[in-house]
Parts: C-alpha cells; sequence; structure tokens
C-alpha cells in the first residue's frame, strides 16, 4: 500500500502547479496509512471547499486501495464503493474541465457496477455538454435498460431529446435564411432564445456557439457576435469553416472591408473549394464596387445617378450584414436629402435605425428632415425632438455633444412654434411675406369675418367668425409689427411678444377677447359696408 500510495501521489504532485502543492513527508505518511473510505471523505470535503485537485488526489488514492481489496474480496459492497469513488473522481474532473478523464471515470465506474444509474446520467450530462444530444440520448436509454422506471433518467432524457430538436430546428432556420427562403426577424429571435437554452444545459457546445455568433449578426449585435468568434478561436476552432465565414461577415459588417477579403482568401488558400466562402467573397466584392461607385457620383453631386447606384447595393446586400446595410440605407437617405426628398429621408434612415438603433447620424439625419417638413408639423417636430435625445444619449465624442445639443434647442423651439396658433397660416401668407403682402391680406379677411356681417347666420356661424375675427386681427397686431414680428419667430408665443422679459421656449395662457391691434382704415372701409347693407 505504501509504494502504491507514494507512486499515486507522486503522480498527483507532478501535475499540481505552484509550491503550495508539495506535501511534507510527515503529511505522505499520514496519507499513505488512511483507509479508502477516509480518503473518500477526504476527497469529499475538498470538493466542497473547491479544491478540485486535491479531490483528485484523494478519490485516486480511495480507488487504488480499494481496487487492491476488491481484488481479495469480491463482494458486490467493495464493488459498489469502487464504482462509486470513480463516479466522484469523474465530478471532480469536470469541475477542471478535464473532460476525457472525467468520461473515462465514468465508464470505469459502469464497468465495475452495471447497475450503477448515477454514473450513466453522469456520462450523458457530460456527453450533451460537449455537443453530443446523440450520444448522451444513447447512455440514457441503457440506463433505463437498468432501470425502465427511473424517474430522474425518464426525465433528463426528455430534456435532452428537445434540445436535439431545438438544435435541429436552429440549424433549419439558419439554413434557411442563408438562401433567404427565411427573413422573419421574429424567427431569428426565436432561434437565439432556443440556442440560450440549449447553452444552458450544454455550456460547452462549441458548433451552438458558432450558430449563435451567425444569428447575431442577422439581428445586428455584430460586436458580441465579434467577442463570440474570440472566445472560440481561443478554445482551438481556428480550423472551423462556419465560423472563419462568420468571423469574416464580422469584419465586413464593421466596414472592415479589406480584413474580411484577406480573411476569405486565406481560408480558400486551405480549402479552395469551399463554396460558402468562394460565394460571399464575390457578394463583397459586386457590393463594394457599387457602393464606391455610388459614392463617386455623390461626390460628384450626380444625385440621381448616386441614388439609383445605392438602391441596386441594397438590393445586393447580404441580410446577415445589417451594419453594412445600415450604412447604404443612410448615404441614400443623404442622397435624397441633397434632392430635398425628406419623405424618403425619414423613410431610408428609419430602416438604417431599425438595422441599427445606436446609429447616431441616423437619427440626426432624420430628425434634420423631419424639421423640414411642413406637413403635420407638430408631429414631425416632436420626432425630431426625440431623435436629437436619443443622438445626445447615443453620443461618445464632446465635439458632438456640443453640435446636437444645440440642434436640439432649435428644435424644441420649432416644436413650440408648431404648437403655436400659426399666423402665417391665419392670413394665409409665406413665412417671407412683405407687410404690403400681409396688410392686402389682411383687410380681407377681417371684412369677410367681421361679426357685423353675420347677423343673419346661425348662432354656430357668428361664432365661427367672431373667432376667426379675433384670430385675423392678433395675426395682424403681430406680423405687421417689425419688432413683434421677430420676436415671434425666434419663437415666442403670439401673447407674449410685448413682454422684454419673456424668452423663445417660454409661453403663457392664449388670451381672450378681441384682438386691439384693428387697422383703423379697416374699420371705416367696414363701417361703410355696413351703411351700405343697411
Amino acid at each position: 500500500r505504501l509504494r502504491y500510495t507514494e507512486s499515486l501521489f507522486s503522480l498527483r504532485l507532478s501535475s499540481s502547479a505552484g509550491p503550495e502543492a508539495l506535501y511534507k513527508r510527515d503529511l505522505f505518511q499520514d496519507l499513505s496509512t488512511m483507509s479508502h473510505l477516509e480518503h473518500k471523505d477526504s476527497g469529499n470535503d475538498s470538493y466542497k471547499k473547491e479544491e478540485y485537485l486535491d479531490a483528485v488526489g484523494h478519490y485516486t488514492l480511495a480507488i487504488g486501495i480499494a481496487r487492491a481489496e476488491m481484488f481479495e474480496n469480491k463482494s458486490p459492497e467493495i464493488k459498489s464503493q469502487v464504482a462509486s469513488y470513480y463516479s466522484n473522481r469523474a465530478a471532480a474532473h469536470t469541475m477542471l474541465k478535464q473532460i476525457d478523464e472525467a468520461l473515462a471515470d465514468c465508464d470505469a465506474a459502469i464497468q465495475i457496477n452495471k447497475s450503477f444509474v448515477k454514473a450513466y446520467l453522469r456520462k450523458a450530462k457530460l456527453l450533451l455538454s460537449q455537443g453530443d444530444p446523440t450520444g448522451a440520448l444513447k447512455v440514457y436509454d441503457e440506463a433505463l435498460d437498468v432501470d425502465p422506471r427511473n424517474t430522474r433518467t425518464l426525465d433528463e432524457r426528455s430534456d435532452v431529446a428537445a434540445i436535439q430538436k431545438k438544435y435541429k430546428k436552429a440549424l433549419d432556420i439558419m439554413g434557411k435564411l442563408r438562401n433567404r427562403e427565411e427573413q422573419s426577424s421574429d424567427a431569428i429571435v426565436k432561434v437565439l432564445d432556443d440556442l440560450e437554452t440549449i447553452l444552458k444545459f450544454c455550456e460547452d457546445w462549441k458548433e451552438v456557439k458558432v450558430l449563435k455568433a451567425e444569428g447575431l449578426l442577422y439581428v445586428g449585435e455584430t460586436e458580441e457576435a465579434y467577442q463570440l468568434t474570440d472566445s472560440l478561436l481561443m478554445q482551438g476552432m481556428e480550423q472551423n469553416s462556419d465560423l472563419l465565414i462568420i468571423r469574416a461577415k464580422i469584419f465586413f459588417n464593421k466596414g472592415k472591408v479589406d480584413d474580411a477579403v484577406k480573411h476569405l482568401r486565406q481560408m480558400l488558400a486551405g480549402d479552395p473549394d469551399n463554396t460558402r466562402a468562394v460565394t460571399l467573397l464575390k457578394k463583397i466584392r459586386a457590393l463594394t464596387k457599387k457602393k464606391e461607385e455610388a459614392d463617386g457620383e455623390y461626390k460628384g453631386k450626380n444625385f440621381s445617378a448616386a441614388l439609383k447606384l445605392y438602391g441596386e447595393a441594397i438590393e445586393v446586400c447580404p441580410e446577415d450584414s445589417p451594419g453594412y446595410m445600415a450604412k447604404l440605407y443612410f448615404n441614400r437617405a443623404s442622397t435624397n436629402a441633397n434632392l430635398g426628398n425628406h419623405e424618403k429621408v425619414i423613410a431610408d434612415c428609419t430602416d438604417a435605425i431599425n438595422l441599427d438603433d445606436t446609429y447616431v447620424k441616423a437619427y440626426m439625419r432624420r430628425a434634420a428632415s423631419c424639421l423640414a417638413m411642413e406637413a403635420d408639423r407638430v408631429t414631425n417636430c416632436e420626432m425630431a425632438v426625440r431623435d436629437y435625445e436619443k443622438a445626445l444619449e447615443l453620443s461618445k465624442s464632446q465635439v458632438q455633444n456640443r453640435d446636437i445639443s444645440k440642434k436640439l434647442r432649435a428644435a424644441t423651439t420649432e416644436l413650440n412654434k408648431a404648437k403655436r396658433k400659426d399666423l402665417y397660416k391665419i392670413l394665409g401668407v409665406p413665412r417671407n411675406a412683405t407687410l404690403a403682402d400681409i396688410k392686402k391680406k389682411y383687410r380681407k379677411l377681417a371684412l369677410k369675418w367681421h361679426p357685423d356681417r353675420h347677423n343673419n347666420s346661425s348662432k354656430e356661424e357668428k361664432e365661427k367668425a367672431e373667432e376667426l375675427f379675433r384670430d385675423v386681427n392678433l395675426a395682424y397686431e403681430v406680423l405687421s409689427d417689425r419688432r413683434k414680428r421677430e420676436r415671434y419667430d425666434n419663437g415666442l408665443d403670439e401673447q407674449e411678444v410685448d413682454d422684454p422679459s419673456s424668452q423663445p421656449g417660454v409661453y403663457g395662457p392664449a388670451a381672450g377677447g378681441m384682438a386691439s391691434g384693428i387697422d383703423p382704415d379697416v374699420l371705416f372701409e367696414m363701417y361703410m359696408n355696413q351703411q351700405g347693407q343697411k
């Protein structure tokens, strides 16, 4: 026993790291005199303390001592004990990520005690964790041959069967996405949810992680996909073709086209017949060529030609390159802005934001076009304010922050203007109308809506005429006065243009009653008309 213990413990020490693993001679002699039950208990204590290497050492000694006794004593009890020690050591190996050793211990436990269901279950979980649900199901079936009614075995087998089904479904949907047979965003979100569920049971299933990285690209989570592929490469998957293709797509999506092309070329140097890599390389080259042509037309101010080329580039852009496609939508939006097509700018920026909700420039471009829209003024100004607020939240540059803050204040002023009475609209004149234009329009409307001209009208018609007459007088009073008009144009409410302390963006309640700024000439003209009517 002493020689056996010494050789096993020396082996354990040789695999340990650091001076803390060196034991003194007196400790070794204590270990050499312990029974296998004592080593098992010490192993359990070390396991609970998360000292897994120590646990492996104690379980190893327990196994060696117990097996020596088993050769002399063939009783079922000693066999069960040895099998349990192998199972315990498998658990410690698992915590040390020594999966091959853990599987070997499970097999040893089963060989010694074929009715040891716990060892079957441990082995099945290990196989599942490594991405082998088929192997896990086979082991569960072997366990059910031993104990057909074991509830735990039945439940775990059912869970693994469900996991395998989810994985096959995810593979099917991802294949359809690659072939553009499936384009539903809900479908890819469901796939990602299923993959997360699978990884809770099988955290080391690398193929599932590769599939997850591809799915993340489809929903625009490029950075998370990049970090995940980095992790997989460090885990020894640098030769996995699916992973390398996803990696190239990530570079492309991040705008690093040269890196993506270089990546694919290196891959094809080792695997020239890889059709996915060949197809992707052709798409990237065709797309970048189209974008470069569009950029050239834009810089040359040939906006109509640029518009067409950006549209063609969007048509051929891969579905799993949302970051790059968002840039194409933004570029087309910029082109439409130069052509004054603000509704199309808003639509393209919205598409860009849907693909990349951190796209600061897209929020700012959409806000500017919203402010340029005269229709649905309040709604568009509200959207512009929200977009500038979102851009400010996302911006990471102090210079950009100052620019956005300035534009946000301007958009807020425009929103407040939109919520006021539009005096220009009341008089039916443009914002650059001359004083003569304003006076001419005012005379016409004041005569039209003067209450004395509606004496024979219904009550409702009289009230409407009185309200319109007040509005017309108010509009004339403000717009015919250069100082008041200037303050109104700067954002003050029509009721505050006379208040020197009022500043744009601060509004008081609307005033009631008849406006006092009516033109005396118009009053005289009204009086004469009324006399003539009588």
